[in-house]
């Protein structure tokens, strides 16, 4: 049977894990913004740079909820 501590240690890790998904994503973005710049740049940088954006979005939601649980 796993008891409330180890439910409790289980969310802050995830919620760990995810903080560590954050970091991975801001580094991914300013990589792109640094090859290609904050001027004219190719539309798929763009939808990409938007595309980390949303991910970082929901990985925030998902930890407030997991930090809701606790």
């Amino acid at each position: 049977m796993i008891g409330p501590a180890s439910l409790d240690k289980a969310t802050r890790d995830e919620i760990a894990f995810l903080k560590s998904v954050i970091q991975s994503t801001e580094k991914m973005a300013a990589t792109l913004l640094a090859v290609h710049g904050d001027g004219v740049r190719p539309s798929w940088v763009s939808e990409e740079l938007a595309s980390f954006g949303e991910r970082i979005s929901l990985y925030e939601a998902e930890i407030a909820a997991l930090e809701d649980t606790l």
